[in-house]
């Protein structure tokens, strides 16, 4: 099942991926380039790991039957993407949940199209001081992202292990500010998603995403708490294209 798992994620993924080719209109058709024998190649960005992997296995085993060709390129700085698509440097793009989608559309306002999700990654806590979150000690300092989105996410994980409490305040987004209960006097340190995996030799725990866990070796199961978390839908990376392909 675990080597099953991968290829029909990537089934997904191509098909997706040609049925967005195969409706390209003018208004696209000069950024996503097709040749005399009708294989679209597709220029799109993803996080190395497992994103680009995944996209990867597309290429070298499901992208011809499909008539796509795909030119990946990686990012390990998030934040870029979606403007990289807007700007028109990337056809799509591969790496973000819903939520954070939205959040972006929101503050930036992009007008791109978002493919139902691909993929399950966990969401966990690690230490490499402790086995267990219940060994946390008093004060002990925990890094989590400076990111808005995945911040809210890191607090529920934390809620669920019995590390905190989060008011309800009806911010579908809560920060820090929302803790209402600290029973650990835990210090939270935000920083850049990116540096988590580095952050562990100087902190206590680390709520860290998949795919930066995955890239800096961290194994994902067993972490110090969570694992998949937060599975649904809207926390499945997505595939995400200029609203011209549709």
């Amino acid at each position: 099942m675990k080597k099953l798992l991968p290829t029909l994620v990537a089934v997904g993924l191509a098909a997706s991926l040609a049925g967005c080719s195969g409706s390209s209109t003018a208004a696209t058709e000069s950024a996503v380039s097709g040749d005399a024998s009708g294989v679209t190649t597709i220029r799109i960005g993803a996080a190395p790991t497992p994103h680009a992997k995944i996209l990867e296995f597309v290429q070298d085993n499901l992208a011809a039957d499909a008539g796509i060709n795909l030119d990946i390129v990686e990012y390990t700085d998030e934040t870029r993407l979606n403007q990289l698509v807007a700007d028109g440097d990337l056809d799509a793009n591969y790496l973000q949940h819903k939520p954070y989608f939205d959040s972006q559309v929101e503050e930036f306002g992009y007008e791109l199209t978002a493919l139902e999700g691909v993929h399950i990654e966990p969401y966990a806590l690690y230490s490499k001081k402790v086995t267990d979150a219940n060994d946390l000690t008093d004060g002990a300092a925990i890094a989590l992202t400076n990111d808005p989105v995945n911040l809210s996410r890191a607090l529920d994980l934390l809620e669920s292990a019995g590390l905190i409490t989060v008011a309800d305040t009806g911010d579908k987004d809560p920060t820090l500010l929302d803790i209402s209960e600290n029973p650990k006097n835990l210090k939270f340190i935000e920083t850049d998603p990116a540096q988590l995996v580095r952050s562990l030799d100087d902190v206590d725990g680390a709520v860290i995403n998949g795919n930066y866990a995955l890239d800096g070796g961290l194994n994902p199961d067993p972490p110090l708490w969570g694992g998949v978390w937060g599975v649904g839908t809207e926390k499945m990376p997505l595939l995400i294209w200029d609203n011209g392909c549709w």
